[in-house]
């Protein structure tokens, strides 16, 4: 068995040798003056191949290890501020020594590292080219081959964490069974999720329904921002408090662990081959859309499959004209594309505070009764649609957190544009023009109407109203939890803050998102597949990000900052419709 996994891990290698050295001699003899300079037998120059198999080896082998040793390295990292945390406070970590308290802060980190790992990505059915010319073209064994490749990833898994593990836990003083065993924990994650993943692939297809092949769907997406958000928010409060969750709780875990562990194996031994071939197919063209729209300089994910058949509901109609017909279609068609982003993120804000509002109310009503906290509740609530601050005679929220409180208030009262970057992030007008590029522009740009200056600007105002609505949730739901967290820090500071802080965020992220469409009218950066072409788009965004950060600690209160933003948003729009006018048919073609 090992021989035969061997042998095949050694095939697939050479046949990744030999395309990646034939695209590398492809690319060289493309070069402007040099291509032309080359012989034509360079492909079987030995000097060449040598030098192109020790990159190679030096590459594979850093890809192989690197980001299993960054990342548990970092992990390690943590651990140790976990240790000074607790070295520093003894009497907080409930009669732990360091060394148990920085090896149990560690293993539950890592448990929530890996299982996001498997979260992500499993490489079982991972596209790779010498796998298409293996299976599509020479009829070799899919099942041979993606199991293989898996075996091999477990094994510099094992490599790559046993290594750090021998060198971080012997010099940390934790625990021996603690990082001895966790190489063995984090291969059986790995196979854990392989087998729930294949087991939920073998029940979709004896229930005759569809088997994904790798497209993000709204659910996947919500339960990764998710995960991604929880981490986040788990690790800070662990650190703040010096906290981490008990230790009798791990060997449990890692019980349930094995047993998935051991299904997995035997539900990836006997998965059903052809299944393998056809996963990989999905694959290959999931692999093939991504790397047509992810070449632009921005580094920001682009649209995978939104030309789609699957992506568009074609029923739908409007009783406009006009370009706001246009407009009205194009948003009901897509809205499955254009809106995952600002529900999602709208959706994981809302949850992850009502999770925290809901953990604080089980707090109180274990430490003071559930009547003392229904109590408390209900008192609050209603302090806070009377405008009121918060009152709370069982355990005023300000003690142990002054500090932080004070930092907060400051910003909410005279720095509210530090949170124009938070507005920024979620912003999802890119990927607004990006589906209107690639399903509606791309078309009617080879039209001359659509080139004209006064067609272009009408169809430009219709769409900024669509982008700020499309931007509106996010800016809505973010300004109304931090006046909830106002409102628990003592309350507004002058009369209608709570009500200028959402306004605020919306016209923050109104002129997010008018300039975002400004740019890809001014200059339309897209070619054929999505990829930006105009070396100057991508300047203005870095250029637009740098002064963000620049204003986001400009001294203004919200009864100031909502005047000037509302004067702001009508004077850029107004001088952006000048340019557009003037500048967009210029640009308005699709780049090649």
């Amino acid at each position: 068995m090992i021989r035969s996994w061997l042998k095949t891990i050694s095939s697939m290698y050479r046949l990744r040798y030999i395309v990646g050295y034939n695209g590398f001699i492809y690319k060289l003899k493309l070069l402007p003056l040099i291509g032309r300079l080359l012989p034509d037998d360079l492909y079987s120059i030995g000097f060449f191949k040598f030098i192109y198999a020790v990159w190679k080896f030096i590459a594979e082998f850093f890809m192989l290890f690197f980001l299993k040793v960054l990342g548990l390295s970092g992990i390690y990292a943590y651990s140790f501020i976990m240790r000074s945390l607790a070295d520093n406070h003894p009497e907080e970590i409930g009669g732990m020594s360091p060394g148990q308290f920085q090896g149990t802060a560690f293993m539950w980190l890592f448990l929530a590292y890996a299982f996001a790992g498997v979260l992500m990505n499993t490489n079982l059915f991972s596209y790779t080219p010498e796998k298409e010319y293996a299976v599509f073209m020479l009829r070799m064994d899919a099942k041979k081959i993606n199991t293989s490749y898996f075996v091999l990833n477990l094994a510099a898994l094992f490599i790559g964490y046993a290594g750090v593990n021998l060198f971080f836990g012997i010099i940390s003083g934790m625990p021996f069974l603690m990082w001895f065993f966790t190489p063995l924990l984090g291969v059986a994650i790995k196979l854990a999720g392989a087998g729930v993943k294949l087991g939920i692939i073998n029940m979709k297809r004896r229930l005759g329904l569809k088997i994904a092949s790798g497209k993000i769907e709204l659910v996947g997406i919500f339960f990764k921002v998710f995960i991604g958000f929880t981490a986040v928010m788990a690790v800070m409060i662990m650190t703040v408090n010096a906290y981490c969750p008990p230790v009798y709780m791990l060997p449990v875990i890692a019980a349930v662990i094995t047993v998935l562990a051991v299904a997995g194996f035997f539900v990836i031994r006997d998965f059903d081959p052809y299944a393998h071939k056809q996963l990989l197919a999905g694959a290959k063209e999931t692999y093939n859309v991504e790397k047509k729209s992810s070449k632009s300089p921005d580094r920001t994910k682009r649209l995978k499959k939104v030309n789609k058949v699957s992506a568009v509901d074609t029923r739908v109609s409007s009783s406009k004209k006009g370009f706001a017909f246009l407009n009205q279609v194009f948003a009901r068609r897509y809205r499955s594309v254009i809106s995952i982003r600002p529900v999602v993120v709208s959706i994981v804000i809302v949850v992850l505070f009502a999770l925290i509002c809901i953990d604080l109310y089980i707090e109180y009503g274990q430490d003071f009764g559930q009547q003392a906290a229904s109590e408390c509740l209900k008192n609050n609530i209603i302090n806070f649609l009377t405008l009121q601050g918060y009152h709370d005679d069982l355990r005023p929220l300000v003690t142990g957190d002054a500090e932080f409180q004070e930092f907060f208030m400051n910003l909410m009262d005279n720095n509210l544009m530090a949170f124009f970057c938070l507005i920024a992030l979620f912003n999802g007008t890119t990927k607004l023009t990006q589906t209107m590029f690639i399903n509606c522009d791309r078309s009617l740009m080879s039209y001359s109407f659509y080139k004209m200056p006064d067609q272009i600007i009408k169809l430009y105002k219709i769409r900024i109203m669509e982008s700020v609505r499309l931007n509106l949730a996010p800016a809505v739901v973010l300004g109304l939890v931090f006046n909830i967290v106002t409102f628990m820090f003592g309350g507004q500071r002058y009369p209608g803050q709570y009500l200028l802080v959402p306004i605020a965020f919306v016209l923050m992220s109104a002129l997010c998102s008018a300039h975002l469409l400004t740019l890809y009218y001014l200059l339309q950066p897209y070619t054929e597949n999505i990829k930006v072409k105009n070396h100057v788009y991508t300047v203005m965004e870095v250029v637009s990000e740098a002064v963000t950060i620049a204003v986001c600690w400009i001294p203004a209160p919200a009864w100031i900052l909502v005047p000037a933003l509302i004067a702001l948003n009508a004077l850029y729009i107004f001088l952006a419709a000048k340019l557009v006018r003037k500048f967009s048919p210029k640009h308005w073609r699709v780049r090649t």
